[in-house]
C-alpha cells in the first residue's frame, strides 16, 4: 500500500506495524518507513511506522523512548516520549523544528535509549523469575499483576503470606533468586498456535487472539509459561541480581516488590 498522510487519529486504513522489537531485545536501532503523520499542538506529533523496534508498552511494563531521524538526514529529528500499541504503533512526541517534520515515505532510523529498554527488560524477566522462585519455596499462589517499572516494581498474588512469615520467606526467595541466575538458563520464547496454547494451559486466555499464533516466555523450572509481548532477556545471567525488597497485603492481594541491576 502506498504511504498515506493521515490528519485525524484514525489509521485503520494503514498496513498493520510490524513489530520488529519482538524479534532480540539486545536490537536498539532500525529503520522504517513513514506511513502517516498526526499533527498536534505546536511540534507535537504522532508518527506511524511501517515497521518499529519501540516497545509500545504493556503487560505492565513501560514503553521505549528514543528518537526517530530521517534516514539522509539525521539533523531532522522526532523525540519520542511515548509509544501506544495496536494494530499500528503510534510514536508520540515532539519535532526538533517545524522544517525536521516527516512527509509519508520518508525513510527513518530509530534510535532506542538502549539503557533503559535493558532496564525494562531485567525488570520483566525478573518479574517472571520472582514468580518462579516463589513456585520453587512452595508458595504457589496464582499471579494477578506484574508491575515492572523502575519506580515500584512488584509481582501480585492472589494470596496471603502470613506477617510473621514474611522476612523468612524473603531471605529463601533472595536465595532461590541467586541460585537461579547462577546457573544462567535460557529465557525460551515461543510462537504457539491456539491448539498448542490449550494443550499446555488447559484453557484459551480470552485476550489471546486464535487468528496468529501466541507469544509465550518459558523461564527454567516453569511447567508452562506465560503468555507475553514484552521484551526480555536472553538468559537469566544477564540479570546482574534481584533482589526482594519487601511483602505487602495490599487491595486483598499480596505484593512482593524487588528491584534488579
Amino acid at each position: 500500500m502506498a504511504a498515506t498522510s493521515v490528519h485525524t487519529e484514525s489509521s485503520t486504513d494503514l498496513p498493520e506495524t510490524t513489530l520488529a522489537y519482538l524479534a532480540d531485545t539486545f536490537v536498539s536501532s532500525g529503520e522504517a518507513t513513514v506511513l502517516a503523520v498526526i499533527p498536534g499542538e505546536g511540534l507535537e506529533a504522532t508518527v506511524i511506522l511501517d515497521k518499529t523496534w519501540f516497545y509500545p508498552g504493556g503487560g505492565g511494563q513501560p514503553c521505549d523512548v528514543g528518537k526517530i531521524v530521517r534516514a539522509t538526514d539525521p539533523t531532522h529529528c522526532f523525540t519520542v516520549s511515548k509509544v501506544t500499541g495496536g494494530k499500528n504503533a503510534h510514536h508520540i512526541g515532539t519535532f526538533s523544528s517545524t522544517p525536521a517534520r516527516f512527509a509519508p515515505g520518508d525513510r527513518v532510523t530509530m534510535q532506542i535509549d538502549s539503557d533503559k529498554r535493558l532496564l525494562h527488560a531485567k525488570l520483566h524477566t525478573g518479574g517472571h523469575l520472582l514468580d518462579t522462585c516463589m513456585n520453587a519455596i512452595g508458595y504457589d499462589f496464582p499471579p494477578t499483576k506484574g508491575n515492572h517499572y523502575p519506580s515500584g516494581a512488584y509481582v501480585g498474588y492472589a494470596g496471603n503470606v502470613p506477617t510473621e512469615l514474611r522476612q523468612e520467606t524473603i531471605q529463601k526467595l533472595n536465595e532461590e533468586v541467586k541460585k537461579q541466575i547462577t546457573e544462567a538458563a535460557p529465557v525460551v520464547v515461543e510462537y504457539l498456535s491456539a491448539e498448542e496454547v490449550i494443550a499446555r494451559m488447559g484453557t484459551f486466555p480470552e485476550y489471546l487472539s486464535r487468528e496468529k499464533p501466541s507469544r509465550f516466555v518459558t523461564l527454567p523450572h516453569q511447567r508452562v509459561g506465560y503468555p507475553c509481548a514484552g521484551t526480555h532477556l536472553q538468559n537469566l545471567g544477564q540479570l546482574n541480581s534481584l533482589t526482594v525488597t519487601k511483602i505487602t497485603r495490599k487491595s486483598g492481594e499480596t505484593h512482593v516488590s524487588y528491584k534488579v541491576t
